[in-house]
């Protein structure tokens, strides 16, 4: 369940239309509609909506493949559906032209366990209606079987705007005036079509991060030599472990430039341009062998966007500086939300070290992407710093110390006190935590399918045998065979450097009976790892959630981006309202009790949050950029 994947578009075969598109929303693997955390349904809370296999093969849809599932029940309002949240802009925007007649219909496959009427609505990123209809389809009786519903878009508003369209909404019982629907109404939806011009792309996967150049022949960006006459941009990998293990990179020898830089444009066409406004992540994996020299500088990379087209680049720079550490690969990651969103740069150069130092005379980069940036709402567990909410289980691991010196307080953690993990003779290498000793008390992979840990594993006295992994299994502690049923995920790490690993078990399925949570170290019956520092445990979602209440609570804010305050309003009373940063942490709760509140964040460090708010008992939540 990866939060972006590019929208596949079907060209249709207009006569003098060749803008236009066929959006075809068919809720697969490898589409966005397909992905489960796209979709949010309202309103009083209903169950998340699930893109599950094809339920009834008969009908109009007999296809074996994937449909998105809704249940609402009776305490949901007539209006209660499901959409994809604006903001996100997950199929990416459209126009509709009511000139071309394609545009005029909107179809889409149903099933329902019901008598009711399906309605639509589609709706733009500023939170505006475009059109809404709920008077056709009306108290349609087909029931436990596939049909196709179609709608005649012809007699939408035309003065509504039609333009940048980012929405689409379905509701599923559309109740007002009339009795309230049985409990447990449950709708299955499938085929969504329509034509409309498209303005922009979907994000694509992982963040909305498109590749640029994995050095093995498949690239989309110019080299600048730039006097670099140092780059083999087909170099073998010096170190095909840990995270990277493609054959060619870039390798960089520096050859006496002033400046230890890599440049790369987009494109040697100026006009082609990287627009922050749109996008501001760039991501890239970087290898730095020990220097002979000593180092006389912080070890960061910074990332430079410049205007190659300008006489002078370097005039209006922007930069961001990354801490990496020596003979590793990491993955840097160069987060430039809280730049301004100019539009003028074409060039990026990466470089070591800043200005005149001379120690880095040799790098190697791979895997280089670009694109938007996605939020995880990450609630934090333990910091081991005296903050946290779980409860730890020795079972044996009588080796465990949990305010243990941090041994190497570089790089990405310089925390005083972390997990240590000596191992004791245990079979298993495990360290086992629950989230509580009440076993009622669960992981829900419904709900939060992402666990993110520092780890810190000193090289061992003896060979390894098994690759580097550490696997983060969940277990129901309440069955007297909890491994039986459990779902885990491994990541690779690397030795004698603090590296943050994500576990995402969004592919794996919903089950909600996980109480206990072990981390282990190179699978069974490995002797290998005898010690082991973990810190900063988190538990949450892989992208933001609650965006789809915004609309319906009128909620609005301002400025943004913000400076000293930050206003939020919604029609309804705000209960509280919560800000977290870009790693899930909060750092602001507030009980409001009003309709609006002003925020001081005057306190906060620049740089992309999220605002969460209830009101009215409904989620919502915003991004927010504070300058």
């Amino acid at each position: 369940m990866k939060k972006y994947i590019v929208l596949l578009i079907l060209l249709t075969g207009f006569t003098g239309y060749s803008q236009q598109q066929q959006y075809h929303l068919d809720f697969e693997a490898g589409s966005p509609s397909g992905v489960a955390s796209n979709w949010f349904t309202f309103d009083n809370n209903p169950a998340a909506a699930e893109v599950v296999d094809n339920p009834d093969l008969d009908g109009t849809n007999t296809a074996d493949s994937k449909v998105l599932k809704v249940v609402v029940g009776p305490a949901n309002a007539f209006y209660a559906g499901v959409n994809n949240g604006w903001n996100e802009k997950a199929f990416g925007t459209w126009k509709i032209d009511m000139a071309v007649t394609s545009n005029l219909t909107l179809s889409m496959d149903v099933h329902k366990s019901h008598v009711g009427t399906v309605g639509i609505k589609m709706g733009t990123a500023g939170q505006g209606t475009s059109f809404q209809i709920t008077d056709q389809n009306v108290g349609n009786t087909v029931v436990d079987e596939w049909q196709t519903l179609t709608w005649d878009l012809s007699g939408i508003n035309p003065n509504g705007d039609l333009t940048n369209i980012s929405q689409m909404v379905v509701f599923v019982d559309w109740t007002e005036g009339m009795p309230n629907r049985a409990e447990g109404t449950t709708v299955y939806i499938d085929n969504i079509k329509f034509n409309a011009e498209k303005l922009t792309n979907a994000p694509t996967v992982g963040g909305g991060i498109d590749p640029m150049d994995d050095f093995e022949g498949n690239g989309n960006i110019t080299w600048a030599a730039d006097g670099d006459t140092g780059m083999d941009i087909a170099f073998a990998n010096p170190s095909s472990t840990g995270i990277n293990t493609s054959a060619t990179v870039l390798e960089y020898s520096d050859t006496g430039q002033q400046y230890a830089n890599i440049n790369f444009d987009l494109s040697t066409d100026t006009s082609v341009k990287y627009d922050l406004s749109t996008k501001n992540v760039f991501t890239l994996k970087v290898f730095v062998p020990t220097p002979d020299v000593a180092v006389t500088s912080a070890k960061t990379l910074d990332l430079k966007l410049q205007d190659h087209s300008s006489s002078t680049p370097w005039v209006g720079q922007q930069a961001v500086s990354v801490a990496y550490e020596y003979d590793v690969w990491q993955e840097l990651t160069f987060d430039f939300s809280a730049q301004s969103g100019a539009t003028n740069f074409s060039r990026i150069v990466v470089q070591f070290n800043g200005e005149n130092n001379f120690e880095v005379v040799k790098a190697y980069i791979d895997d280089l992407s670009y694109g938007a940036a996605v939020v995880a709402v990450i609630d934090p567990m333990d910091d081991f710093e005296g903050n946290g909410n779980i409860t730890w289980a020795a079972d044996g691991d009588t080796g465990m110390d949990i305010a243990f010196a941090n041994p190497s307080s570089t790089g990405i953690n310089t925390s005083a006190t972390v997990l240590e993990y000596s191992d004791t003779g245990q079979q298993y290498a495990n360290i086992n935590f629950d989230l509580s000793t009440d076993t009622s008390v669960k992981y829900d992979l419904s709900t939060k399918n992402v666990f993110t840990l520092k780890v810190f594993v000193p090289t061992p006295d003896v060979a390894v045998t098994s690759a580097k992994t550490l696997d983060l299994k969940l277990q129901d502690h309440s069955s007297s065979t909890p491994w039986v049923g459990q779902q885990a995920v491994s990541v690779a790490y690397e030795y004698d450097v603090w590296q943050e690993l994500t576990f995402d078990f969004s592919a794996q399925s919903g089950a909600t009976n996980f109480s206990r949570i072990v981390v282990q170290f190179n699978g069974e019956n490995n002797f290998e790892v005898v010690k082991a520092y973990i810190d900063d445990l988190s538990y949450g979602e892989a992208a933001t959630a609650g965006v789809e209440s915004n609309v319906l609570l009128g909620f609005s804010m301002y400025p943004n981006p913000a400076s000293n305050r930050l206003n939020i309003s919604a029609t309804e009373t705000i209960q509280n309202a919560e800000i977290y940063n870009i790693l899930g942490k909060n750092v602001m709760s507030v009980n409001v009790n009003d309709t609006k509140v002003s925020l001081d964040i005057s306190n906060l460090a620049a740089g992309i949050y999220i605002v969460k708010y209830n009101a009215n008992d409904k989620i919502g939540s915003a991004k927010f950029i504070k300058q």
